[in-house]
């Protein structure tokens, strides 16, 4: 799942129900509704009971509050190296935990649903390879320590830390803009990863999708 940032138009993956989104590229926060995911999750799991086999996938563009694109596929959650199913029936759904793949030995990642969601969607259970937070970090660079980078008006050191793209020159004062191959190293761009909403089947079946919109 992608959404376009409302503040710069870039793309802004998405690995899981997250309350908040961060924007590599103007750097701003970007808060997510319970609304949005209520609607989104809603409509996954509808399409999913009523209209999908397993293996099959649906790839979408939807418009609205954010534009998402987003691909839904009925599918018992595999380990995203090797594509082996993984064994989540002895997971601790209660907390978060790993299971490991049996084939490639990959560790993924299980985070029961947040309280929040499961207001709005009892079915959902737990999740499988994503990636939740409350609060997001600063914007941390992927590279540690300082990076070492000559000033071009007057040759002096800078002594990078990848935090800001507009570093002043402690010599002449001058304000030098990271160029764009070396801000991608300190900050690369994110990809698309598969993650799973694992959910009560029997229970979504009862669901009368149609009455959800009432509210």
């Amino acid at each position: 799942m992608s959404i376009t940032c409302p503040k710069c138009d870039s793309s802004i993956m998405i690995h899981g129900p997250v309350r908040k989104a961060h924007c590599n590229a103007c750097q701003n926060n970007i808060e997510i509704p319970v609304k949005y995911w209520k609607e989104n999750l809603y409509d996954a799991l509808g399409w999913i009971v009523e209209d999908m086999k397993e293996g099959e996938i649906y790839n979408l563009v939807q418009f609205g509050l954010f534009n998402t694109k987003w691909s839904v596929i009925e599918l018992t959650p595999r380990c995203n190296d090797c594509n082996k199913r993984l064994d989540i029936k002895k997971v601790d759904r209660d907390k978060e935990s790993k299971t490991k793949c049996t084939n490639c030995g990959k560790e993924t990642n299980v985070v029961p649903a947040p309280s929040w969601l499961k207001k709005v969607l009892p079915t959902a259970d737990y999740f499988v390879n994503v990636q939740m937070h409350d609060e997001l970090k600063d914007n941390e660079p992927a590279i540690s320590g300082g990076i070492a980078l000559n000033c071009p008006q007057c040759s002096g050191s800078l002594i990078i830390d990848g935090k800001d793209r507009l570093v002043p020159c402690k010599y002449c004062g001058v304000n030098v803009y990271l160029p764009d191959d070396l801000w991608l190293r300190l900050h690369p761009v994110e990809v698309k990863t598969r993650w799973y909403l694992v959910y009560d089947k029997e229970e979504v079946e009862k669901i009368n999708f149609d009455a959800n919109w009432e509210e």
